[in-house]
């Protein structure tokens, strides 16, 4: 007989990070564990993609992971009442884009940031990158995952061909030209935010203000179905308790999956993987009414810490798990302050910002903003974000002048076709009263 499963925690909140594994912080679970069955089946699931990292690499995404746990912390610190997702990987890839275009201590801060170490040039930091993400969408081809960058600039801005070109090779950017200054123009970028998540993300930016030049953007979109796949008939209302005590019934998933499990002081953890199991959802659950003291204390080292001891764990077991299902969008997270008190400071500041790689046009950062959507259910998990990076001119300068045609004396006029010149009529007017 397996152990009555103990009360729901009382604490809600999610937590994702994408680099190499999908990072989830959520607050609901209950764990009884037994040891491997043949329920589990985990004999039939194919091993997981081994990848090929340089020790260069390794340490690269190590200090990547960090900024991503900061880089959530900090977003959620005083977001803690609400539903919050956002995706590191998507964050810093355009970010890494964006590192592209700096220069001096605008660069500096944008690599300290990521955690890239000083030793490497902007070509290491590129080649890095692009290794990783070669190897993360070759891993599990039971998994749907795909990450798109683009650059979208007004057409009358001077681009250097350097930047765009970097853009191209290493992060295999879509690079196109539009009137800024055209509503359509809009439409555009938002289709491509649209076509890049698979239709959960459908728009991005309402408008193109005049002082936009550029616009930088990630996309990344995830499907993954459970390697242990909940039985949908299992699903009940179950209770849930709120930050502020009162409490809900909520669909609750339920059942023995393949997990691997370990704790802290002060949280449990479990992971659940998809597919192949190269891709899993790691669970923190703070202990009771605990939530936000826990939120505010953990950080990247914590994080890394978890996943060690996770990764040291070599036999997947088996654990009864009891999840709600979830389901939200976060819109237009605004994620300047964030990454301003992180140390990207200067990227923000026109007159100081220094991006002469991208332009000799002085330009500064006007915005980092995230746009996000999961899905949690019996099956798996379908989830999509998109970065969106705001590139402004420092001075939009006045207005050009416009022509004035005072039409107040008689006038000649003339009705043409214009690609071939044809005159239609001519005619004209001394008196316009004259009918």
């Amino acid at each position: 007989m397996k152990p009555t499963p103990p009360d729901l925690c009382s604490h809600r909140s999610t937590l994702l990070m994408l680099s190499g594994v999908l990072f989830l912080l959520l607050s609901v679970f209950t764990l009884a564990s037994c040891d491997i069955s043949d329920a589990n089946k985990a004999d039939e699931v194919p091993e997981p993609f081994e990848f090929s990292l340089s020790p260069q690499s390794a340490e690269v995404i190590e200090e990547n992971n960090r900024f991503g746990v900061s880089f959530y912390m900090e977003a959620a610190s005083g977001n803690l009442q609400k539903n919050l997702m956002l995706s590191p990987l998507s964050a810093s890839a355009a970010l890494t884009m964006l590192l592209n275009g700096a220069e001096g201590q605008t660069y500096t801060q944008i690599r300290d940031m990521l955690g890239y170490p000083a030793d490497l040039d902007i070509a290491d930091i590129n080649r890095v990158y692009r290794d990783l993400v070669k190897q993360l969408l070759e891993a599990d081809k039971t998994v749907k995952l795909s990450l798109a960058n683009s650059v979208f600039y007004h057409h009358v801005f001077d681009v250097k061909p350097a930047f765009t070109d970097a853009l191209k090779a290493e992060f295999d950017a879509l690079v196109q030209d539009l009137d800024f200054s055209d509503p359509r123009s809009v439409d555009v970028i938002n289709q491509w935010a649209s076509d890049n998540t698979n239709g959960l993300i459908e728009s991005v930016l309402n408008e193109l203000t005049p002082d936009l030049v550029m616009v930088l953007m990630n996309a990344i979109y995830y499907k993954g179905d459970w390697t242990n796949k909940f039985d949908e008939s299992a699903t009940q209302d179950r209770t849930f308790t709120f930050l502020d005590g009162s409490t809900a019934q909520v669909p609750t998933m339920s059942g023995e999956v393949t997990a691997r499990y370990t704790s802290g002081e002060g949280y449990r953890v479990v992971e659940l993987p998809y597919g192949r199991r190269n891709f899993s959802m790691v669970i923190v659950i703070p202990d009771d009414h605990a939530f936000e003291s826990f939120m505010n204390a953990f950080d990247g080292e914590e994080w890394l810490e978890v996943t060690r001891r996770l990764g040291n764990t070599n036999e997947w077991m088996a654990a009864d798990v009891y999840l709600p299902k979830f389901k939200y969008r976060t819109n237009s997270f605004f994620l300047n302050e964030t990454l301003q008190n992180l140390g990207m400071q200067q990227a923000f500041e026109g007159g100081a910002a220094d991006f002469s790689a991208l332009s000799d046009t002085p330009v500064f950062v006007g915005f980092v903003k995230q746009d996000s959507y999961i899905d949690v259910n019996e099956e798996g998990t379908e989830a999509a974000a998109i970065t969106t990076i705001g590139i402004r001119v420092e001075s939009v300068g006045p207005e050009p002048t416009k022509p004035t045609f005072v039409i107040d004396r008689p006038f000649l006029y003339g009705i043409r076709e214009r690609t071939t010149n044809t005159l239609l009529f001519m005619g004209h007017v001394v008196d316009p009263r004259t009918e």
